[in-house]
């Protein structure tokens, strides 16, 4: 928000730069491989185990292809603001 806010000043040495964005992507979990890997081990092993099975129970993982999706449309748009944040619960 602040490199926003910067891009966006009159103040700026050079002025305002509006042909740059700021994008704040937190698409919460990602059904990764380490996310399968993790639920792998025994509890004795691995003792953060139990979030991990929890996420995949709940249905909590977002599609690599659908964060991909997000990121892609993001950089490949241009209607958009210099700052621009999307948080995923999953």
């Amino acid at each position: 928000m602040a490199l926003a806010a910067e891009l966006e000043s009159d103040q700026r040495s050079g002025g305002r730069r509006a042909d740059a964005a700021v994008f704040s992507y937190e698409p919460g979990v990602v059904d990764t491989p380490i996310q399968t890997a993790s639920r792998s081990h025994s509890a004795e092993d691995f003792p953060w185990l139990q979030p991990f099975k929890d996420f995949a129970a709940q249905g909590m993982r977002a599609q690599p292809e659908t964060v991909i999706g997000e990121i892609v449309e993001f950089i490949e748009g241009d209607v958009h603001g210099t700052f621009v944040e999307r948080r995923f619960a999953g």
